[in-house]
């Protein structure tokens, strides 16, 4: 098993005192209910790549080409691949213009595993709701135009079946000016009397 990217490679021997002509291989994720169509192969190993978190069952069976028969299956002992939890490293939101309600929010990649995509949201109530997310295959994102607030930010990375751990940023504090408008004016005439 390989976590970093789902992949799962069966080996086995061959029978003894016998040379198959082929092998049959299969899988299962429900505990033997049912099985992957199975693939062929004259190797001593498969592997099956990017599959779902999940506890998984392979069997093998041999192909006697002298009198065309196929051997028994033999099953392997079950492997289990594990929700990806490895969350974005070093995740920072740094304040642009606190007037126009501009931030910029950075991070790196999670220190294991194949990252396709992240998910990004806001919230400005300490976390209690959050933004629709917003999805980008880069390292940063900036919104603009945020309204007078403070923010914290999340971002999770997406693997090849699952969203991982999501990670919140530091909070940063925005004061948008923009279109607000002056409340209050007044005038006060002073009569000239030179």
């Amino acid at each position: 098993l390989d976590p970093a990217t789902n992949n799962v490679t069966v080996s086995w021997a061959k029978p003894a005192n016998t040379t198959p002509e082929k092998y049959r291989v299969s899988y299962s994720s429900n505990g033997g209910s049912s099985w992957s169509t199975a693939v062929e192969t004259t190797n001593l190993n498969h592997t099956y790549s990017n599959l779902a978190p999940g506890t998984y069952s392979v069997r093998v069976r041999a192909y006697f080409g002298g009198n065309g028969t196929w051997g028994n299956y033999t099953t392997v002992n079950s492997v289990t691949i594990a929700n990806p939890t490895n969350p974005v490293q070093n995740l920072n939101a740094t304040l642009i213009d606190g007037i126009k309600g501009d931030v910029n929010v950075t991070w790196a990649a999670p220190s294991a595993g194949s990252v396709s995509k992240y998910s990004i949201s806001y919230s400005s109530d300490n976390g209690t709701t959050w933004s629709t997310a917003v999805e980008t295959t880069s390292l940063s994102y900036s919104y603009n135009g945020l309204t007078t607030g403070t923010y914290i930010f999340k971002v999770k990375p997406y693997y090849s079946h699952a969203w991982g751990n999501e990670a919140t940023s530091n909070s940063v504090t925005v004061i948008n000016a923009t279109g607000a408008s002056i409340s209050n004016l007044a005038y006060k005439y002073v009569k000239n009397t030179v």
